[in-house]
């Protein structure tokens, strides 16, 4: 069911295609010999081994898979170890669509900014790694700012007095950790959910 939903997610987004589902471990192993893909989407939580388990096996038998964790799992000896490991993301349930598809839209561009090039220079590095500089962060935190006091005076000027109203927020669709799901990207970004 999970596998099921997060497919549907990621069918949603421009660029990625989900190709299969599988799962259990030795399932993600195989289909990523298989079908060499460019991602996976990896639960800790599964049924015949840990995702740790299965990213140490694909490390050794499928170099070239990167891999996006998506679980319930907290501790962060585990995200330590998914860290040093190489995984790409870490993504605790229960999340949302956009905060799925903010990180398969960071993993493309990481990709489309190497895309074509012999060299990378330090700029276009940190751009894939995600680092802005300090100076360009303080100027897009004072200008984020300056848009934040702009909205709450036009919602202060909006108010009638001594009438309050409920902020609405729009809805957001939430994924719950109903079991595991194992997704494999490849070429072109092509998904096996």
């Amino acid at each position: 069911m999970v596998a099921k939903l997060h497919g549907s997610f990621v069918a949603r987004i421009p660029g990625f295609e989900v190709v299969g589902a599988v799962h259990s471990g030795k399932d993600a192993i195989r289909a990523c010999r298989d079908l060499l893909p460019d991602l996976v989407l990896l639960d800790v939580y599964l049924p015949d081994m840990t995702g740790l388990e299965v990213l140490a096996r694909l490390r050794r038998d499928a170099p070239q898979v990167d891999v996006l964790v998506i679980t319930a799992a907290r501790e962060a000896d585990t995200v330590r170890q998914e860290l040093r490991s190489g995984v790409v993301h870490y993504l605790i349930k229960p999340f949302t669509f956009d905060d799925l598809r903010e990180r398969l839209d960071h993993y493309a561009g990481a990709h489309r900014g190497l895309d074509g090039r012999s060299e990378a220079d330090q700029a276009g590095v940190d751009r894939i790694f995600g680092m802005v500089p300090v100076g360009r962060r303080v100027r897009a935190d004072r200008r984020r700012l300056a848009g934040q006091r702009a909205a709450v005076s036009r919602v202060l000027r909006l108010r009638s007095p001594g009438r309050r109203r409920a902020p609405v927020r729009p809805p957001r669709t939430r994924v719950r950790d109903f079991g595991c799901s194992i997704h494999v990207f490849n070429s072109q970004n092509r998904a096996l959910a």
